[in-house]
C-alpha cells in the first residue's frame, strides 16, 4: 500500500513558476523529507489559468542587468540546449530569425546568469551541479544607453560548449520584458533541457549573441534591494 508522506500546494502565473515559487517553499524548511524506507515521488497536477498570464508579471530565473532590444537587421536568437555531458551547447543549425511586424521593437531582459547551476539528472533521480563558463562582452551597442559604473566591464556571456559552431560560442540569456515580446519569442525554440532543468523557470528564456544586442538602459540596483534580489526592472 503507498501513503504519501506529504502533498504540497503552489500557486503562480504559469506552471514553471508555480514550480519555481514550489522549489522555494522547500528551500525554506516547507517540506518533509521521506525517512527511512521511504520513496520520494514526485509527481504534479497543473490548473491553468483562465487567461494568459501577463509576462510582466513574472520572476526572472537570475537577475536582470539591462533593457535592450535587436541591433537592426539582427533580429535573431540561438538555440541552444543543455545536456550532462556538455551544459549549455548550441545546436547544429543554431540561428534563428524572428518575424517581428513592422512598427514593432521587441524589448527584452538581458539576464545574468550564473556560475554554477544545480539541474536535476533523471537517470540517478539527483540534483547536481555544474560549473557554467561566463565571460564578460562588451560587443553590444551602448549608443544612447542609459547604463552606469557597472557596465564598463561588459555583459556577462556564457560561453557555449560549440565545436560544431565554433562562431556561434558566447551567448546572452534573455527574457521578454512585455507580452508582445513573449509571444514573438514563444514562437522560437526553446532551451532544451530534457526536464534536466525542470522548475528553473527558463520556459521563456532565449539567446542572443552579444553583438546582436543594443542596450536600451541598465538594470542596475542597490545591493540588498528587493529589484537587486532577482525581480524584472522595466
Amino acid at each position: 500500500m503507498s501513503v504519501f508522506h506529504d502533498i504540497g500546494v503552489a500557486y503562480g502565473y504559469t506552471k514553471e513558476d508555480a514550480r519555481l515559487r514550489y522549489s522555494d517553499s522547500q528551500a525554506k524548511g516547507n517540506y518533509n523529507a521521506p525517512k527511512g524506507d521511504e520513496v520520494a515521488v514526485d509527481d504534479s497536477y497543473w490548473i491553468p489559468p483562465r487567461q494568459p498570464a501577463d509576462v510582466t508579471k513574472l520572476r526572472t530565473p537570475w537577475p536582470a542587468v539591462a533593457l535592450a532590444t535587436f541591433r537592426q537587421g539582427k533580429e535573431k536568437v540561438t538555440r541552444v540546449k543543455f545536456s550532462l555531458a556538455f551544459g549549455f551547447d548550441d545546436k547544429m543549425r543554431s540561428r534563428e530569425w524572428l518575424n517581428i511586424p513592422a512598427g514593432v521593437t521587441a524589448r527584452f531582459l538581458v539576464l545574468s546568469p550564473p556560475a554554477k547551476l544545480d539541474y536535476f539528472d533523471p537517470s540517478a533521480r539527483k540534483w547536481r551541479r555544474k560549473d557554467i563558463p561566463l565571460e564578460y562582452s562588451k560587443k553590444m551597442d551602448i549608443t544612447n544607453a542609459a547604463i552606469s559604473d557597472p557596465f564598463w566591464r561588459g555583459i556577462p556571456a556564457v560561453e557555449l560548449d560549440s565545436w560544431i559552431n565554433p562562431g556561434d560560442a558566447t551567448v546572452v540569456p534573455v527574457y521578454p520584458a512585455d507580452n508582445i515580446t513573449a509571444n514573438l519569442l514563444q514562437a522560437t525554440a526553446a532551451t532544451d533541457h530534457g526536464g534536466l532543468l525542470a522548475n528553473r523557470g527558463i520556459e521563456l528564456v532565449r539567446w542572443v549573441k552579444p553583438e546582436f544586442i543594443r542596450i536600451i538602459r541598465d538594470c542596475y540596483e542597490p545591493a540588498g534591494s528587493e529589484k537587486d534580489a532577482g525581480r524584472k526592472v522595466r
